[in-house]
């Protein structure tokens, strides 16, 4: 199942509404990448606890902090990609569609996939 601290809400036991937790999915991933790009950007995790009670509890109901040295287009990337409804992270194809991420791609000659 791998380290827990990338383990999306939907996955974590009984959500806030009393609801078994759901299948895994690829938006599951999402959630992951969101944890990642997170730690790159701020050198912290973005959710912790004492024990994985507490950190469970942290994923299913805290909101990420503010990371104010990124641009405002990268943290709402992050804020999309941790959101907790998991039909509200984007695809990756979404991702690759936004402007900041094809402009990067652009400067450094990749070829973005498009749907």
């Amino acid at each position: 199942m791998g380290t827990p601290f990338y383990l999306a809400p939907e996955l974590i036991g009984i959500d806030e509404f009393g609801s078994e937790r759901k299948a895994y999915t690829p938006k599951s991933d999402m959630w992951a990448l969101g944890v990642i790009l997170f730690e790159l950007c701020s050198l912290r995790r973005p959710f912790n606890g004492k024990n994985e009670e507490e950190l469970y509890k942290k994923v299913r109901e805290a909101k990420p902090t503010l990371i104010p040295s990124i641009s405002r287009s990268l943290m709402q990337l992050i804020f999309s990609l941790l959101n907790k409804d998991p039909n509200r992270r984007p695809s990756t194809y979404e991702i690759f569609e936004m402007n900041f991420i094809r402009s990067k791609a652009l400067n450094l000659r990749i070829d973005l996939p498009r749907r």
